[in-house]
């Protein structure tokens, strides 16, 4: 059976957002609150599963995700947390099987 999900970098709260906020290089980027991300993802998971696929939420702590990044040789930004997220999705529905 082939499952199709899609990881998403989540943060569980506003304390958290703005702890990895402060690590980004591209911070900048993303909305100055956690009520503003969290509504832009929502929009954003809803839209993944009308297509039919599911999401998973990928969460970690600062710690393990710089950790990931430097193993990986990805930069702590937005390419390091879809690949992060890809990962964590993957390691997800492989613990499922």
């Amino acid at each position: 059976m082939n499952v199709q999900a899609v990881g998403i970098f989540w943060f569980r709260d506003a304390l958290q957002y703005h702890e990895y906020k402060k690590i980004f290089t591209d911070a900048d980027v993303l909305a100055d609150s956690y009520a503003g991300w969290k509504k832009d993802a929502e929009k954003l998971i809803k839209r993944v599963e009308r297509n039919g696929q599911r999401v998973i939420k990928a969460e970690a702590e600062t710690a393990e995700f710089i950790t990931w990044c430097v193993e990986h040789d990805v930069g702590i930004d937005a390419k390091g947390r879809m690949q992060f997220a890809s990962f964590k999705a993957h390691q997800q529905l492989i613990s499922e099987r």
